[in-house]
């Protein structure tokens, strides 16, 4: 299992993965998911259930990459705001 600051230095290397392997409790921490998908919004998919509805969680992974709508939660899914962010990330990828 992965540290807290094995995780941190993943994230500042840009990993794709800086979460993959991490502890439960560290996948729940919101700073430091949110610093993951800020850096590479694919990273929530390893966040806790509860941070995939996160709205400002969510926000900063798809602002990221449009590609994060795959991880969030279906409450989310519906949300006008959520998903302008995501089809703005995608239009800005292509």
């Amino acid at each position: 299992m992965l540290t807290k600051e094995e995780v941190l230095k993943r994230i500042k290397e840009g990993s794709g993965d800086a979460l993959k392997g991490a502890s439960v409790f560290l996948r729940a921490n919101k700073n430091l998911v949110l610093a993951a998908v800020r850096v590479n919004g694919l990273e929530l998919r390893y966040a806790k259930a509860n941070l995939q509805s996160d709205k400002q969680v969510v926000m900063a992974a798809l602002e990221n990459d449009g590609e994060a709508l795959e991880y969030i939660a279906d409450v989310l899914k519906d949300d006008p705001e959520v998903l302008l962010a995501a089809l703005s990330s995608m239009d800005r990828k292509a």
